[in-house]
């Protein structure tokens, strides 16, 4: 599940701009004006998946009529970022970090803020976090399929493959009063 069509014979990943796109449209059919993605840190030489999320992010963001104002990103470590009413975060890890540090701030979600994971682990079931999900049960079937082809000198049918996301609703998400962002 990485960007890898420059270095490997075949790969499967999810849609990253899949995802953001359907994120950035359920907070906007929210109601909600000012939106971030909160991003952990990415080292410059790392390539995977969530880097793409960022960018997917942003591009989303502006495909549905939000400006560099009202769609931003901030990292995870940020302590007086400006204050989103909803949040992306690139995995499910980062937000329930996210959630659990509002909590501290006496912010909760999604009273006060809506905010979405990426991945569907088990732990966004567990706290019942609204996510883009993405499937890696199929995408090793179908990896493992790839590489068995590979290893029988075969080209697979498709080498590169992009699962669609799929939006996993649940409590963390809610619609906001027309008086707030």
């Amino acid at each position: 599940n990485i960007p890898a069509e420059s270095f490997c014979d075949a790969a499967i990943g999810v849609d990253n701009y899949d995802g953001m796109s359907k994120a950035v449209r359920l907070l906007k059919s929210l109601g909600h004006r000012r939106i971030a993605f909160v991003v952990d840190y990415i080292p410059d030489d790392m390539v995977y998946s969530t880097s793409q999320r960022m960018e997917a992010f942003l591009e989303a963001a502006e495909q549905n009529g939000y400006d560099d104002e009202y769609a931003y990103v901030i990292t995870a470590d940020e302590h007086d970022a400006p204050l989103s009413k909803a949040i992306c975060a690139e995995t499910d890890q980062v937000a329930i970090a996210v959630i659990k540090e509002l909590g501290k701030q006496q912010l909760h979600v999604p009273e006060d803020i809506s905010v979405i994971g990426f991945d569907d682990a088990d732990i966004a079931q567990a706290a019942n976090l609204t996510t883009v999900r993405q499937n890696p049960l199929e995408m090793g079937r179908n990896a493992a399929r790839k590489t068995l082809s590979l290893l029988r000198g075969q080209t697979p049918d498709a080498s590169y493959e992009s699962q669609e996301a799929t939006l996993m609703l649940r409590d963390t998400t809610r619609r906001v009063a027309t008086d707030r962002s």
